[in-house]
């Protein structure tokens, strides 16, 4: 069953509708203009929408549908972005009449992109699509930032990311919202809601965390060794602190996941902890689906993209399932060939293999 990352909450009396959009866009993927259409029309009559967005992208044509069902409403939209906002969910967040990211949040921009065979004239007619789509993009862009249609191209050429305060400079964003206490408690929520990890138990490993990093106050001056057993300790406490992460996160239900929850612990902030986390769920749910479990923990410490991990999956049990049908209808033996490798490393050299 598809997981449910679009949430769905009234507030203030019913008058303010909320929205989370989480996880890949697309028509059998995380969020759908579908699912949206109808919270849409179950919110009724509403003065405000909430929308959240915590997403690496996916399909256009959903997004575009989001993006315009959001417009069309009557409601005022604020669109806040809690970690990453890249690619088609850009599209969706471009819907605000507001858009809000905190000081340590991500937006990215590029060019569509799409899977093509045949012969030459197909390609090129593919290439032709896709600028297509581009184009279509751009208005998107165009109507929010006021920006010429040669400078958004360029952008997205480039594959352009954009820290909150770029994203604001150059008219994605309205504004930035500074990390405050209160803000890095939202972010703390948001972290532990990521893993069902109860906040009051982040609340404590991060304080653990704090006190390692406490400024010494006979620093100036003070001697070689003692700076050094200070470092050791520091040392000490982050080896701690990492296995009562990879504790809640295994108590939390993320069975299979505690082992990655070094990657992280390395991320330089809590919301891109969650989109990491929130990636590797997806993925892990996957290679479940598909019957791929072992493939799901090289994806994950590769730190592979949940869209090219969708690619790579669906390869592989292709050529799974090749092997296992490869069955000689005389004897009802499996041929020589059908222990082939279906691991990460094989599918990348296939799928290089078939880019001249």
């Amino acid at each position: 069953m598809k997981p449910n990352w679009i949430a769905f909450n009234l507030a203030d009396g019913g008058k303010v509708g909320r929205i989370d959009i989480r996880g890949i866009i697309g028509e059998w993927w995380d969020v759908n203009d579908m699912d949206v259409s109808a919270q849409l029309r179950e919110m009724g009559d509403v003065e405000d929408i909430d929308v959240r967005i915590n997403s690496r992208g996916g399909e256009i044509d959903p997004a575009v549908a989001v993006f315009n069902l959001l417009r069309a409403h009557p409601a005022k939209v604020t669109v806040r972005i809690e970690g990453l906002a890249a690619s088609a969910a850009t599209i969706i967040a471009m819907a605000g009449d507001e858009i809000i990211m905190p000081a340590n949040t991500l937006m990215m921009i590029h060019n569509p992109l799409s899977w093509a065979g045949g012969e030459a004239d197909d390609l090129r007619a593919a290439a032709d699509v896709l600028d297509t789509y581009r184009d279509a993009i751009v208005e998107t862009y165009k109507a929010r930032t006021g920006m010429e249609d040669d400078e958004l191209k360029a952008l997205m050429s480039a594959e352009t990311w954009m820290t909150a305060r770029e994203a604001v400079e150059l008219g994605f964003a309205d504004r930035v919202e500074e990390l405050s206490g209160a803000s890095a408690t939202t972010a703390l929520a948001a972290f532990a809601s990521a893993m069902t990890i109860p906040a009051d138990v982040l609340a404590k490993v991060s304080a653990i965390e704090a006190e390692s990093v406490q400024p010494n106050d006979e620093s100036e001056g003070g001697d070689p060794a003692s700076a050094e057993a200070s470092g050791d300790d520091a040392a000490s406490v982050r080896a701690e602190t990492l296995g009562m992460v990879r504790a809640v996160i295994e108590a939390a239900g993320g069975a299979g996941l505690a082992q990655h929850a070094g990657l992280w612990f390395e991320c330089e902030d809590q919301a891109t902890a969650l989109a990491c986390i929130e990636e590797a769920r997806q993925i892990k749910a996957l290679c479940d689906e598909h019957k791929l479990p072992a493939l799901a923990d090289s994806l994950i410490a590769s730190r592979t993209p949940a869209a090219t991990a969708r690619s790579l999956v669906l390869q592989a049990r292709a050529a799974r399932d090749e092997a296992v049908g490869e069955i000689n209808p005389q004897g009802g033996s499996p041929r020589a060939n059908s222990g082939r490798d279906v691991s990460v490393r094989s599918i990348y050299t296939n799928l290089n293999a078939n880019v001249r």
